[in-house]
């Protein structure tokens, strides 16, 4: 019971981050706005379809290639963001190291 109430609460709040952010926020303007308005609007829709599925007391018609279509939606966009976190932080850590060991390498030769 608690752990159906707890899914509920998810959906819940899940989708109603989706609807604000999608109703308030500039979310098209940045690859990462994007991306949040994805992963949060993949996010509601699999809670909510789980949700339902819990509320009707089993799977309903067509819940395997419906829970796969939520699922691939949900790795698509989470890999998306995980490549935007690659480029932006990880590429721009690993360039500026070696910037930083060009600069010393430069200045023991002097």
């Amino acid at each position: 019971m608690v752990g159906n109430v707890a899914f509920y609460v998810a959906a819940f709040s899940s989708a109603l981050f989706a609807v604000l952010y999608l109703i308030f926020a500039p979310w098209w303007k940045t690859s990462a706005g994007r991306n949040i308005m994805a992963v949060m609007g993949v996010l509601a829709l699999a809670f909510g379809y789980f949700s339902w599925a819990i509320a009707i007391g089993g799977p309903p018609p067509a819940f395997l290639p419906m829970r796969a279509l939520l699922f691939i939606g949900i790795a698509l966009a989470v890999s998306w963001r995980t490549l935007l976190f690659i480029r932006h932080h990880v590429v721009r850590s690993l360039r500026e190291r070696a910037r930083e060991r060009m600069g010393n390498e430069l200045e023991d030769a002097r």
